[in-house]
């Protein structure tokens, strides 16, 4: 797991955003933490360790929870926990206040579900980017998001549309999921082009983004052309680099029209659709607690072309993303229909 610092969703959060009302979005996102909105129906609480507001994971988990609020008639409230050490308290208060659903986000909740959860049989817990357990628990879910087989198909569209021989991986931090994520693109470039060279390099950080230019500008000077940034908030930095230079970069951010001329991709993981599916279960009464990978098959990760992507150029590799996009679609096919493995390979790069 990245810790605190998963990949950011694009498209699919675009399009959610767009199917909501303004007066809802306001109204999720703008709440204070811990204010309850007016509805009769169940209640659900969403905890994160991090504040709304950037764009990122706890923006898309609200996005989610406002669409299952509409939908279902929810009496939903947002915490931002950023205190580890308030992690227990706050789960417990909920618990005490007889919440329905508690969705908490990243596996620093471990600890705290593990205490609180067998407390309060009677509410449903959810923890989003968390390991299975060894011990299950009856009243819980957690989720984890395979990271791999995006990385994989990022390798395609990459190895598909570069107009050299060079491609390039830059991540956050240096940890054994972003090890196995570069293999996982290294394995999806070869899969595609045994010629193409993959070059890697990590931040060392999941936000400075002038690390993550300088980084991305080293690779960029090497002659890669197209780059897959799993940085966090330093691919911010990467997007920079890759517009001064004129490569291509596939991101884990959000898009933004200051990167419109140059990100063709966003490798995601969709907590809004994790959110609003794990809700839509709650309400059917098919909610089953254990363990779930949140993938391609599910719609919670995916390999989705930018929206806001000003066009495609007549030269390099801006002129093959067309047929690059064909050859990601069947790769993407292949995996869902377990014809292709993705590897898991945590060894450094």
């Amino acid at each position: 797991m990245f810790g605190n610092h998963p990949l950011r969703s694009g498209r699919a959060l675009v399009a959610l955003l767009a199917g909501l009302s303004a007066a809802a979005l306001v109204a999720s996102c703008g709440r204070a933490a811990g204010e309850e909105a007016s509805s009769s129906g169940q209640s659900v609480a969403l905890v994160t360790p991090e504040r709304a507001g950037d764009g990122g994971p706890t923006d898309q988990m609200l996005a989610g929870l406002d669409r299952a609020k509409a939908e279902f008639g929810l009496k939903t409230r947002h915490i931002e926990a950023t205190d580890t050490s308030t992690y227990e308290s706050t789960l417990r208060n909920l618990g005490q206040a007889k919440l329905d659903v508690v969705i908490v986000a990243y596996t620093g909740f471990t600890e705290a579900i593990t205490a609180v959860a067998p407390e309060f049989p009677d509410t449903q817990w959810i923890h989003l980017y968390a390991d299975p357990r060894k011990a299950e628990l009856s009243n819980v879910r957690t989720i984890s998001y395979d990271t791999g087989a995006p990385g994989f198909l990022a390798g395609v569209l990459a190895a598909t549309a570069t107009g050299g021989t060079k491609v390039g991986f830059v991540g956050g931090v240096a940890s054994p999921q972003v090890n196995a994520d570069y293999h996982a693109f290294v394995a999806g470039v070869r899969a595609t082009d045994p010629a193409v060279q993959v070059l890697g390099a990590v931040v060392g950080n999941w936000s400075d983004p002038v690390k993550g230019q300088q980084v991305a500008q080293t690779l960029l000077a090497r002659g890669v052309d197209v780059v897959l940034s799993y940085g966090g908030g330093s691919s911010v930095g990467v997007v920079k680099a890759a517009r001064q230079s004129g490569g291509l970069v596939i991101t884990d951010t959000l898009e933004s029209q200051d990167g419109a001329d140059v990100v063709v991709a966003t490798a995601s993981q969709n907590y809004d659709v994790t959110v609003y599916q794990q809700l839509s279960e709650v309400q059917r009464g098919t909610w089953k607690a254990g363990h779930l990978v949140a993938d391609l098959s599910n719609d919670g990760t995916a390999l989705n072309k930018a929206e806001l992507f000003r066009g495609t150029g007549a030269e390099g590799p801006r002129a093959k993303l067309p047929p690059a996009w064909t050859a990601v679609e069947k790769a993407r096919r292949g995996i869902v229909d377990k014809k292709i493995t993705v590897p898991f390979d945590t060894t450094g790069f």
